[in-house]
């Protein structure tokens, strides 16, 4: 009798064990599918992002102006600044001591407004040219909306943004 009763709860056991690793199956089936499926919503994700971002950068741009890319500057060197006028396309270029007083405004060729506050920031040649478009359209910025100088503003977007991790540190 205690035999029976052995191989009685010893198929039990095994039927248990049986089902138990259906389940692990079933659950790692299920979990395979769920990395699977959080890995694609991840690279999708990704993919979504890149193709945003490439497009607003690329929007920041006029067709036929010259954008330098991020072209660090030092202060204290001479350089030309270049910028056309509003919509006539008149070209103006100034050479600039970096860094210098530019009729009444200060630090020109470093990103970001006023001579900053401590923060790290860049110097770079397309905020130079900003720098220079607004203090010659005296003082008037509206930012990417300006008249004369929005195309030099979004031309130095990605240099404030970036100069810095550059090394555009003047």
């Amino acid at each position: 009798m205690l035999k029976l009763f052995r191989k009685k709860v010893s198929k039990e056991k095994q039927g248990d064990c049986i089902s138990q690793d259906a389940s692990k199956q079933k659950t790692n089936t299920l979990g395979v599918t769920i990395k699977k499926l959080e890995r694609t919503m991840i690279k999708k994700t990704l993919i979504f992002l890149s193709v945003f971002l490439l497009i607003s950068f690329t929007s920041l741009s006029n067709a036929g102006e010259k954008n330098e890319g991020i072209t660090c500057i030092s202060k204290g060197s001479t350089v030309t600044a270049t910028y056309d006028k509003g919509s006539n396309g008149t070209v103006v270029n100034t050479n600039i001591k970096v860094g210098n007083s530019y009729k009444g405004g200060n630090c020109m060729g470093r990103c970001g407004g006023s001579c900053g506050w401590g923060a790290p920031s860049a110097w770079t040649k397309d905020c130079l040219d900003h720098d220079i478009c607004i203090v010659d359209q005296n003082g008037k910025n509206d930012l990417a909306n300006d008249t004369n100088c929005g195309d030099e503003f979004r031309h130095a977007a990605d240099d404030y943004t970036f100069g810095v991790l550059r090394g555009c540190r003047g």
